[in-house]
């Protein structure tokens, strides 16, 4: 019986292996992170991509401002919230779903798409919802306006205004 749990647990982490050299240069390198692991026993290193998203690669390279930024990943939330996270086991005309109460998410994402054009939500979903990124300077006109907008729907236009530096 022990040597069948053993077996099964295996670490998902390989200590002492590091990225390959290649994935040093992808999504902005990586940012290495000594962590303990079990009962402060001993330090492994763990590695992070600097750029999660394509909205990460626009703020630092300021493609976009940070209120767009930030009304990018809010959207990002509502898209994986509501989206991505539904349940599947609801039948579309049962009861349950019928008098389901919309999420938070589902309202944020309902909004987004009222407020904006097709064209620009069309961009707003592909790089907040699916991680893709804009190949021409239109779309990521198209993108920064949407975000724009959302900003200013979302009043985080006034957040940014009175953040303190």
């Amino acid at each position: 019986m022990q040597k069948q749990q053993s077996e099964k647990s295996l670490l998902s982490v390989i200590i002492g292996i590091e990225p390959t050299k290649e994935r040093h240069h992808q999504n902005g390198g990586l940012i290495k992170k000594a962590v303990r692991v079990g009962n402060n026993e001993f330090l492994i290193n763990k590695y992070r991509a600097v750029w999660e998203c394509p909205l990460d690669v626009y703020r630092d390279t300021n493609a976009i401002s940070k209120t767009e930024y930030r009304a990018g990943m809010w959207f990002r939330r509502a898209y994986y919230g509501a989206v991505l996270s539904q349940r599947r086991d609801l039948r579309p005309t049962s009861h349950e779903a019928a008098t389901m109460e919309p999420t938070m998410h589902d309202r944020l994402l309902n909004e987004a798409r009222a407020a904006l054009p097709s064209d620009q939500i069309t961009v707003v979903t592909g790089v907040c919802g699916h991680s893709q990124l804009t190949y021409s300077p239109h779309a990521l006109e198209k993108l920064r306006k949407g975000l724009g907008h959302l900003a200013v729907r979302w009043n985080m236009a006034a957040v940014e205004v009175c953040d303190h530096k």
